[in-house]
């Protein structure tokens, strides 16, 4: 078990100096984003035929995700660990199918003070970045970015859901004498009428097939079983349920 109850199994979570670099100005700056303040864009510069820029944070929390538009009609997001714990638990859990299935669950930490460089893509155009949606670990967000800030939600959605299924088809066989043959079936059953998670046809939040067929796997080869992952599956429910609840703020309460 890990400190957070969740077993010990599979189921469950060099800067170069640039060509030429362009500086954004901290206020009166064009690619300033008024709106939001708790990450700032220090500058802007080139690496490897890749426009990078280099991100600030300028609160006093730490920070799991940062979504950065550009005047070229393109969108660079990137997701952090909510703090070291919660990378060190990761890790002692082996959580290898929260990697796959779920990009929110950040590697690394963002808190206050340091940089973090974000890759924008590549191109010789100028372009301008805004940050226009920040996540903070305790569950706030800046939002100016409406669709960029459903699509940080939308895994988080995912994860519920799924979890919820699994838990479903989990307790529907409880009493069957072959639980573990008759719930591996059902999962793979129902997982093969789900959409491909890779594969997006709408912007929907969907159950994740993948999970399904990877829980699946795990009780076929006795890795976890079905008391077990029922428990595990219900903490998470509860824990991404709360960041799925976010509340906006400003400015003003940073």
């Amino acid at each position: 078990m890990n400190a957070n109850g969740a077993p010990h199994s599979s189921y469950g979570r060099c800067e170069k100096t640039r060509a030429h670099s362009i500086v954004i100005l901290l206020s009166g700056g064009v690619a300033r984003s008024a709106p939001i303040t708790g990450v700032v864009l220090q500058n802007l510069h080139q690496q490897g035929g890749m426009w990078v820029a280099q991100l600030v944070n300028v609160s006093h929390k730490n920070i799991v995700y940062v979504n950065v538009s550009t005047t070229d009609d393109s969108e660079s997001g990137s997701y952090y660990a909510a703090d070291d714990q919660e990378i060190t638990e990761l890790r002692t859990a082996q959580n290898t199918w929260l990697d796959e299935a779920y990009p929110h669950r950040g590697g690394i930490t963002f808190p206050p003070d340091p940089t973090k460089d974000m890759q924008l893509g590549d191109g010789n155009e100028p372009i301008i970045p805004v940050v226009d949606v920040v996540v903070y670990a305790d569950d706030t967000a800046e939002v100016v970015n409406e669709r960029a800030f459903k699509h940080y939600l939308q895994p988080i959605q995912e994860e519920v859901m799924t979890f919820e299924k699994a838990n479903e088809i989990l307790a529907q066989f409880a009493s069957s004498p072959n639980r573990v043959a008759d719930t591996v079936a059902e999962l793979l059953r129902v997982a093969s009428d789900l959409p491909d998670p890779q594969i997006r046809h709408d912007e929907d939040a969907h159950v994740n097939s993948n999970h399904l067929v990877s829980l699946a796997r795990e009780l076929k080869q006795g890795k976890v079983d079905p008391e077990t992952a029922m428990k595990f599956n219900a903490q998470q429910i509860e824990v991404e349920k709360n960041h799925a609840n976010i509340k906006r703020i400003t400015g003003a309460a940073l």
